[in-house]
């Protein structure tokens, strides 16, 4: 018996990577415009993202990350503290 594979589920996960922590990197590299907003990044955009975390984060970085979660309702009760000790 063959599955069922729904076009619209297959259409949206179109240039997706299936694993959710490379699903996070490319949003986060996304959103730090490290990498083009209607493109999947390139290992250059990576290896720019891997170097920016060896550092400490600008306030713009600070701002897009944070903006990420609260977008999905979440707190950063750590991440705030952290930033204002900065």
């Amino acid at each position: 018996m063959r599955a069922r594979r729904s076009a619209r589920l297959a259409a949206k996960s179109k240039g997706r990577s299936s694993r959710a922590v490379i699903q996070a990197q490319n949003v986060l590299m996304k959103k730090l415009n490290l990498a083009p907003a209607d493109q999947p990044p390139t290992a250059e955009a990576f290896i720019r993202f891997a170097e920016l975390f060896k550092k400490p984060l600008s306030k713009e970085h600070i701002a897009a990350i944070r903006e990420l979660f609260v977008a999905k309702g979440l707190a950063l009760p750590a991440f705030d503290q952290w930033e204002t000790e900065q």
